[in-house]
């Protein structure tokens, strides 16, 4: 398999999981340095995104670190494609709540309310 730059097990690939760890860490203290944060859904949600990014970074982390020690290659196909499918999984949870932060329902409440009350009054 070709060696790409950032690929699994090298040191690329490690910077750029310490780099995604570090992001992950950084927009999580900003977002709970926001005062009263928890009393929006959108900041709760991202909150808990971020910390899944920051446990699958570091995780691919941990284990190019261990590659490099022991000087093992994970270009194995089936690894590289759990790594893509994980990654893929992470970011569409991510950009899902960031796009669901900024729809107007969760900015105006009153709006999910006459939704759901429309709603049934349809049913």
């Amino acid at each position: 398999m070709k060696e790409l730059i950032g690929s699994p097990g090298t040191v690329s690939g490690l910077i750029l999981r310490i780099t995604q760890c570090g992001f992950a860490a950084a927009s999580i203290a900003v977002m709970v340095s926001a005062s009263n944060f928890s009393t929006y859904t959108a900041f709760c949600y991202l909150i808990a995104s971020m910390g899944l990014q920051l446990l699958w970074s570091f995780g691919l982390a941990c284990l190019d670190v261990y590659a490099l020690r022991r000087k093992r290659d994970l270009h194995n196909p089936v690894l590289v494609s759990l790594f893509v499918v994980g990654d893929c999984n992470v970011i569409t949870g991510s950009c899902m709540f960031i796009c669901w932060g900024y729809s107007p329902v969760c900015k105006r409440p009153e709006l999910l309310q006459r939704s759901r009350s429309s709603t049934l009054q349809a049913i």
